[in-house]
């Protein structure tokens, strides 16, 4: 098949998780016979690129203030009808509202699939939903033929939210690519680090962390907490989680709660590496690539049992569970695993075989290629 995939974050060109898991499957598409190019709007180095096998198709994005939106769909679609007249496309992939501004009739079918999105994170989270945002995502919906989700949950909560009535919307779990992602060595590790990784967005669970990290490296005192990821300004007041950080944390513990830019999405196994263990508090996720990184790399995991957390992580088992807007739940889980090194080994190497068993690329590439199939036999 020719499977063309929308995204705008695709790595090295951008950072982030639907990037990652557009990557992790278009390569596996293309080791498995498949061609696969990828389209994306980006600010810099527009042209053709070829990155282990996947062609992507950078597009320069339109700097003309308030239709920068409808342009790049345009050029989108053009460079789009371009690569098809070369050679047909089988099936278009985009997330959530990338296919809004798309002709509603193509030569191929659409498939949209839900990484959570808009109208999802702020009903879910209690954040404003955004009239536009919240009206392209529906458009993509309507424009297309198929939907798929990255877990029950963000299945289930998206088709009550936009009233899908008898329209299906098909599970499929992300991959992970547990050869990249594999165990480090044992002397990588930097003694006493519990490590955050992701964007600073408030549904991260940024600032929960920040004071659950204050109460206990008071009493642990060989232990620090290293926050990595970019900033998130907040449209409304523009100030960034960063910045609430830092004036949240006391000066006594300014040398032990880091906070790092983010870093290529190559360097992460390096980074997880150094890691005793690893914390995800979100307050939601949709299906989270990151999660299913460190969980592949053996590392014990402090994860959220909000939303889908429950679908990736079994508490006790291959992680711990908490709800991280309980300051005491989550003061807790961290205590927990600063005290049992034991536990945390346990549950890195169960964490590691459900990665392999449950959301390795090699079946995540047969569950697509037969959803790509049965789009195509049922594309009327």
């Amino acid at each position: 098949m020719n499977i063309a995939f929308l995204c705008n974050e695709y790595p090295p060109f951008g950072v982030g998780g639907i990037g990652s898991f557009t990557k992790t499957l278009a390569e596996g598409l293309v080791r498995n016979g498949h061609q696969v190019s990828i389209f994306g709007i980006y600010p810099s180095d527009a042209g053709e690129h070829s990155l282990s096998g996947v062609t992507v198709i950078k597009i320069q994005s339109s700097s003309v203030p308030r239709f920068a939106f409808a342009f790049n769909s345009t050029r989108l679609w053009n460079a789009i009808k371009k690569s098809n007249q070369k050679q047909k496309i089988d099936v278009l992939e985009a997330p959530n509202s990338g296919l809004a501004l798309l002709p509603k009739l193509t030569p191929f079918p659409k498939i949209m699939r839900f990484h959570g999105g808009h109208v999802f994170f702020s009903k879910s989270t209690g954040s404003p939903t955004k009239m536009k945002r919240a009206w392209l995502e529906r458009r993509s919906i309507a424009k297309a033929d198929f939907l798929c989700a990255v877990s029950k949950f963000n299945a289930s909560m998206n088709h009550d939210l936009h009233n899908l009535g008898s329209r299906t919307i098909k599970v499929i779990y992300n991959p992970v690519d547990t050869n990249f992602f594999s165990p480090g060595d044992q002397d990588l590790i930097s003694k006493g680090r519990i490590l955050f990784l992701g964007n600073f967005s408030s549904k991260k669970g940024v600032l929960e962390l920040t004071k659950a990290a204050i109460n206990v490296l008071r009493l642990r005192e060989d232990f620090h907490l290293m926050m990595v990821g970019r900033d998130w300004i907040d449209p409304d007041t523009k100030v960034g989680n960063k910045s609430l950080i830092r004036k949240l944390i006391p000066p006594d513990l300014s040398h032990r709660i880091i906070l790092r830019d983010q870093i290529p999405h190559s360097d992460v196994p390096g980074l997880i590496s150094t890691a005793e263990f690893c914390v995800a508090p979100s307050i939601m996720e949709a299906h989270p690539v990151l999660w299913l990184e460190i969980m592949s790399m053996g590392k014990a995991i402090v994860a959220s049992s909000l939303g889908p957390g429950p679908e990736v992580v079994d508490h006790m088992r291959t992680g711990y569970l908490c709800d991280p807007k309980s300051l005491d739940q989550l003061t807790t889980a961290l205590f927990t695993l600063i005290d049992d090194s034991g536990l945390r080994s346990r549950l890195g190497k169960a964490a590691r075989d459900k990665a392999i068993a449950k959301f390795g690329v090699g079946s995540a590439v047969d569950a697509n290629e037969i959803f790509y199939e049965n789009c195509l036999g049922n594309w009327i």
